[in-house]
């Protein structure tokens, strides 16, 4: 079991790793996050749920986005922390791997967040996902920032009493960089899956192709989960083939 200092190190050093990472093509929102979260919009808050919910499984929730990738919506996810007691004001001192909320146009609406790296005298250390030097809530990277107090709306506190670390979850795969999977695709991730619904109980050949018939139990499986059934290994289907109970 980790202690706090660990799962707080764990969360930069997942971050720090992201640094340089861009969407493509630029204004596209498409990204390993986004792509992750299953929506192709602004992903600053969907690179902060992918950073806790690969270390704890868990992510701030709120509104109608309540699965267990959390809500992309940062008003939500504000919400959230201070429905929960763990909203910070701006004057209090976060740690390192609390999310930080910006208010840029000081309207009482947060615009953007990030992760904590570091609060000095006037300013933040942070690790933050769409942001860019000429547009700072959808900017198309991951990039470590300097932001000014003035900025910022307040810090969401890592709820430490009710996460598990990660040594006490279930590991899986994280899902292809490729992209979605579909019929006639070959490939080493593939014969990862069917591994994994050959373990699952399912009758299927463990071939790294993805053949109609992989297709077809792919659909028996999305329909039997609720998912969207449309015979496409996204990432949700494959989250779904580790996280979601034997039935």
């Amino acid at each position: 079991m980790l202690n706090e200092t660990q799962i707080r190190q764990q969360i930069y050093d997942a971050a720090k790793k992201y640094v340089g990472v861009k969407e493509y093509p630029a204004n596209s929102n498409k990204c390993k996050f986004s792509q992750w979260w299953g929506m192709n919009a602004a992903w600053c808050q969907m690179f902060v749920n992918y950073i806790y919910y690969h270390q704890f499984k868990w992510c701030p929730t709120g509104g109608s986005q309540n699965s267990s990738k959390g809500t992309a919506y940062t008003p939500w996810a504000r919400q959230w922390y201070e429905k929960n007691g763990l909203w910070l004001k701006p004057s209090q001192t976060p740690k390192i791997g609390d999310a930080i909320y910006f208010d840029w146009g000081k309207d009482g609406v947060v615009d953007h967040v990030g992760i904590v790296v570091q609060k000095y005298p006037g300013h933040v250390k942070t690790i933050e996902g769409n942001t860019g030097m000429n547009n700072w809530s959808n900017g198309g990277a991951v990039m470590e920032c300097n932001r000014s107090l003035s900025v910022v709306a307040g810090y969401g506190s890592l709820p430490l009493k009710s996460i598990e670390s990660i040594d006490d979850r279930l590991e899986y795969p994280e899902y292809p960089e490729q992209g979605p999977i579909e019929t006639g695709d070959r490939g080493e991730e593939i014969g990862i899956w069917e591994a994994r619904m050959k373990e699952r109980g399912w009758d299927i050949e463990v071939d790294r192709y993805f053949s109609k018939d992989d297709e077809k139990i792919l659909r028996y499986f999305q329909a039997e989960k609720g998912l969207v059934v449309d015979g496409i290994l996204g990432p949700n289907s494959w989250a779904a083939a580790w996280e979601y109970p034997i039935t």
